[in-house]
């Protein structure tokens, strides 16, 4: 069950809406905006912000993509921050996402995650959140990539960063081609000789950025022909009414 936390705003104990504050007081109705009738009846002419913290503790460290929907929303959502932790202190072990509209966010696996929100009144109203709805979508989706030579990937310190349409990879299967030009780095030139029928050996370096490497069988750097079996969740990002999956 999600924990909600007020940091800035209220709670209507009657509607159960989340309303950020008005800055108006007494000696505000005596000077502009409040100089007709028409501006003494409006809501809010100083509406503060409106900031909500939810807690969320999914009992077992998974990898999740989180989602937030504003479902009864008035106001602009300005900005959205994510913390994952493993054990739920938030006292610096945690790692912090700042999210960016229209900007892909690749989150870790975790047991536990703290949003903070930060809402926007529109004046003549204030910031108000009526309804939300916290998902943590946990179903993994597949990319097979085929046939790749490794020379055209970008290169990363003789390793090759393999581009996907996931956003945080939980699983990576390689499978080399049998068409590697092997030399038999035993022997000394110039008694060099070379297979065509060697297999180099894949190896994952990183999922973020996934990052694979081929070796020969003597442990050297080579490129060659794979296939990739990808297996993870898609990125989030920030949109008007809460986080997403891109």
């Amino acid at each position: 069950m999600t924990t909600v936390t007020i940091t800035a705003g209220t709670l209507d104990p009657i509607t159960g809406a989340y309303r950020g504050a008005n800055a108006d007081s007494w000696s505000s109705l005596s000077s502009s905006p409040y100089a007709t009738w028409a501006n003494w009846r409006q809501w809010a002419t100083n509406p503060q912000t409106l900031q909500l913290r939810f807690d969320d503790d999914l009992v077992t460290k998974k990898l999740r993509a989180p989602t937030l929907q504003f479902t009864d929303l008035a106001g602009t959502l300005s900005s959205a921050t994510l913390k994952i932790s493993d054990t739920g202190a938030f006292s610096g072990e945690e790692t912090t996402y700042t999210l960016t509209s229209g900007v892909d966010t690749e989150v870790i696996a975790g047991r536990y995650y703290r949003w903070t929100l930060t809402i926007l009144g529109l004046a003549p109203y204030p910031a108000e959140v009526g309804d939300f709805n916290i998902e943590y979508v946990e179903d993994l989706q597949t990319v097979y990539l085929q046939n790749i030579d490794t020379s055209t990937l970008q290169s990363s310190s003789g390793y090759r960063i393999v581009d996907h349409d996931l956003g945080s990879v939980d699983t990576c299967i390689i499978t080399a081609h049998d068409n590697y030009s092997w030399v038999d780095r035993a022997y000394a030139l110039p008694d060099a000789w070379s297979e065509t029928t060697i297999t180099p050996i894949p190896g994952i370096i990183s999922k973020s950025p996934l990052t694979i490497v081929l070796r020969d069988h003597f442990g050297v750097e080579v490129d060659g022909r794979v296939d990739i079996l990808i297996r993870g969740i898609r990125p989030i990002t920030l949109t008007a009414t809460g986080v997403v999956l891109t």
